[in-house]
């Protein structure tokens, strides 16, 4: 039989209870140490990639892609990125449009949705960070880029005027017009058997500067890549066990990749 003595022994047994479930808490859950930072779900997603057979600062580089889906445009300049061991690297400014034998500026880089920006550990081949564009496969003939540049580039025919051709015997015509795709003829001992009029032709006018004088304003001409230089000599990301992550120009994080 249920009594009143029962009723209310019942009641101070779940005050009791309580006191003592709030007295001892939960238990207490560990707090992983140095735990990754997750990509913010407002920024849009970024996706990244470190190479893994670097040896040297020159060969180090890893591979920022922009999300395609994206509209609009990326400010890079300034974004940072970071390793748990302190490192910390921001890029820079870039050349939209380089030229051979000058001196370059360098603007604040903006990238379209679907870009892809490499960003090397080492120095710029070619003394600054720069767009590629369609004629940027003939810089490689003079100079090592890691990764290789695009070996498509319009045909030296495709942007040497019809009056220069005017005049020069048919053996130079013919090699110009059968040149490979990114080559620099002066590399060439063959130029050597043609008239001084040919040699200077090849040498003035088939090479990137007037491959880009020529082309710089048609369409397609820049790409949607970008190669960007931290300008050390020493490599910077650990090729066994390394957390890089990117963070915006406000602090946001992009995202983080390991290996």
């Amino acid at each position: 039989m249920i009594t009143q003595k029962n009723i209310i022994t019942a009641f101070f047994i779940s005050i009791l209870g309580i006191f003592f479930a709030a007295a001892v808490g939960t238990p207490e859950q560990k707090v992983p140490e140095n735990p990754l930072p997750t990509p913010n779900a407002n920024v849009p997603p970024i996706s990244m990639s470190l190479t893994k057979s670097a040896r040297t600062a020159q060969e180090e580089y890893l591979t920022i892609n922009t999300s395609p889906s994206r509209k609009g445009s990326y400010l890079i300049t300034g974004w940072e990125l970071k390793n748990p061991r302190g490192g910390s690297y921001r890029l820079g400014e870039a050349s939209s449009l380089p030229i051979q034998g000058q001196i370059n500026s360098e603007q604040p880089v903006l990238v379209p949705q679907g870009s892809t920006v490499v960003v090397s550990s080492g120095r710029s081949p070619i003394g600054v960070s720069f767009r590629i564009n369609a004629c940027s496969g003939y810089l490689a003939e003079h100079v090592f880029f890691t990764p290789k540049l695009s070996g498509t580039c319009p045909q030296a025919i495709d942007f040497i005027l019809p009056e220069e051709l005017a005049g020069l015997e048919e053996s130079c015509r013919n090699y110009i017009r059968n040149l490979p795709s990114c080559h620099d003829p002066i590399v060439d001992p063959e130029i050597n058997t043609f008239s001084p009029a040919c040699q200077r032709l090849l040498s003035n006018k088939v090479n990137y500067n007037n491959c880009v004088s020529r082309l710089s304003s048609t369409n397609n001409f820049y790409k949607n890549e970008w190669r960007m230089y931290l300008g050390s000599t020493n490599k910077i990301w650990d090729s066994a066990i390394e957390v890089i992550s990117l963070f915006d120009n406000d602090g946001r994080l992009l995202g983080t990749i390991s290996n």
